[in-house]
C-alpha cells in the first residue's frame, strides 16, 4: 500500500462523511427510488446487492404500490468497501 491509495482511502472516506451529515440534516434527501438507482449505478451490480440484501430498501408508505427508497449512503459506502476490498487496503 503506497502513499496514493491511503490518499484515495482518505479522500472517498470523506465523500462519506459528506452523505452521512447530509442524511442527518435532511434524510429524505439520502433516499432514492430503484430507478434513481439504476440511472446513477451498473444495473447487474445492483441486482446483485439488492439479492443479496446488502442493500436494502425501505416502503415510502403504507399502500400496495408505494415507492421502495433506497439509502444513497449505504450503496456508496458499499460501493467503496467493495472499492478498497479489491485494492488490497485491508
Amino acid at each position: 500500500m503506497n502513499i496514493r491509495d491511503i490518499q484515495n482511502a482518505l479522500i472517498e472516506s470523506a465523500d462519506l462523511v459528506a452523505l452521512a451529515v447530509c442524511r442527518r440534516n435532511a434524510p429524505k434527501s439520502d433516499m432514492m427510488t430503484r430507478r434513481k438507482l439504476y440511472e446513477s449505478y451498473p444495473n447487474d451490480w445492483l441486482d446483485y446487492h439488492i439479492k443479496r440484501k446488502n442493500i436494502r430498501g425501505i416502503k415510502a408508505g403504507a399502500a400496495k404500490n408505494s415507492a421502495i427508497l433506497f439509502s444513497r449512503l449505504e450503496v456508496e459506502a458499499l460501493l467503496k468497501a467493495e472499492k478498497i476490498d479489491g485494492a488490497g487496503l485491508k
